[in-house]
């Protein structure tokens, strides 16, 4: 609907492109949006660890980024003669094993949730079950928000930048394109941009005085930024002569072997987008982690570090340890590496003897004299040390760290206990807890049937 001055728009959207919403939570998610999470009812009636992980899956995904998101749960494939009592069952399953502890805000049909009777086979019954849900959708009316037709003209404007192959624009250029269409106040654009980065159009942040500068029209430069690093160890021989001939080879071979890449090799593998930008988001996005190892800036790359087994005998000397277990049992994405990273910064100003090394389930660190573990497990990290004496000390600086790590990069979400073996009998007891509001993330690898 529209007058002359506005235009109504309904958002109604889901997470389709499932790999590029598991790198980028934070951009690919929108508070505008309403998401369908559809699964097979014959499946989860059967407690299917698949469909439950699936399904789960999402419902914690977005709870933990994104708590005031509006969700359509929707089963599918059951039989018509057991309709009734399968509704019944796959109900209990899933308010049982997946929405019990959950405060999310699930969209019901009818108080309860949508079921759309769907057979296996023909193309046709597909689209009849996006109608049928698309259908529903539109008798909803809070996912509807009020926009400026000068807005829309103002986008239309800088979509044809685009198409020119322009994939980011200077705020500047911006404020300029704006002016044209009588929006000249700052704060106004800087809304309306704000506008369609949530409906996925763009991507502008206020993360920081850098991010501010710079307004992306593609969103996939941010993905293929972070392939250029993931996919360093199937490098082409083309690329690699051209990484030789810029003198960054042992950078390189660093970033293959270690996962770990340089300064100079981020300026010159991403030498044709915002480098120091792109920088800023993949490290709020949790993908990118100091690591500073003398003089020399470098950074961890979530996804790349090596697979290398624990050392020799190292289990042997570090006998003390203490788990840190997150609620709901289970650990965000990258938050390990940040810890790791963060570690280490630290351990560098006790003047270690030794240099910290990163693999993708350990990290091994001296602080001053002392030598600890620390091992990523599915849904926890465990610290490791010589003495029992030390257990404590360390619980300090970890907590103290996953604090900053909370307050900086999950808005307080973690939440978190830590367990240590008691020295008799080897039973696991609360050391200290720390709660905030709630953490929930997941690996979304098992996602496949997101409504499209």
């Amino acid at each position: 609907a529209s007058n002359s001055n506005s235009l109504v728009v309904s958002l109604r959207s889901c997470c389709e492109k499932s790999n590029q919403v598991r790198i980028f939570p934070r951009l690919s998610l929108s508070s505008l949006a309403l998401y369908v999470v559809v699964f097979d009812s014959e499946k989860m009636k059967r407690f299917d660890p698949a469909c439950l992980s699936y399904v789960k899956g999402w419902v914690d995904y977005l709870r933990f980024y994104l708590p005031d998101a509006k969700v359509v749960l929707v089963g599918t494939f059951l039989e018509d003669g057991t309709m009734e009592n399968d509704v019944s069952v796959v109900n209990t399953v899933i308010h049982e094993k997946i929405l019990g502890y959950q405060d999310l805000k699930t969209v019901r049909k009818s108080g309860d949730l949508w079921f759309h009777p769907l057979q296996y086979g023909t193309p046709k019954t597909i689209v009849n079950f996006h109608e049928s849900i698309l259908t529903d959708l539109e008798q909803m009316d809070d996912v509807q928000c009020n926009i400026s037709i000068r807005w829309l003209h103002c986008f239309d404007e800088l979509q044809s930048a685009q198409k020119v192959g322009i994939r980011f624009l200077p705020f500047d250029n911006v404020m300029e394109c704006a002016a044209l269409f009588g929006i000249n106040s700052s704060k106004e654009v800087k809304s309306m941009l704000g506008f369609f980065n949530d409906t996925g159009l763009l991507c502008y942040s206020s993360l920081s005085e850098t991010t501010k500068k710079i307004v992306i029209m593609d969103a996939e430069c941010f993905t293929e930024a972070y392939a250029l690093l993931t996919s360093c160890r199937q490098a082409t021989s083309g690329m690699r002569e051209l990484v030789n001939s810029a003198g960054l080879s042992k950078d390189f071979d660093h970033l293959c072997v270690n996962g770990i890449v340089s300064q100079d090799l981020l300026d010159y593998m991403w030498r044709d987008l915002p480098v120091r930008y792109l920088m800023e988001m993949l490290t709020s996005e949790m993908l990118l982690h100091s690591w500073i190892i003398g003089v020399e800036k470098q950074f961890i790359v979530s996804g790349l570090l090596r697979t290398d087994p624990l050392p020799l005998g190292i289990s042997s000397e570090l006998r003390a340890s203490s788990t840190f277990e997150f609620q709901h049992e289970f650990m965000p994405s990258g938050l390990f590496e940040r810890l790791a990273s963060m570690c280490a910064s630290q351990c560098a100003t006790t003047k270690a003897e030794k240099n910290p090394v990163c693999c993708e389930s350990w990290t091994l660190q001296q602080y001053g004299s002392k030598t600890f573990l620390l091992r990523k497990h599915d849904r926890a990290f465990s610290l490791h040390v010589a003495t029992d004496n030390e257990i404590p000390f360390f619980i300090r600086i970890l907590t103290s760290i996953l604090r900053k790590i909370n307050a900086e990069s999950y808005s307080g979400k973690l939440e978190w206990r830590v367990l240590r073996e008691a020295k008799a009998g080897g039973e696991i007891c609360p050391e200290e807890t720390k709660k905030k509001n709630s953490v929930k993330m997941i690996d979304l690898n098992h996602f496949s049937a997101a409504l499209g």
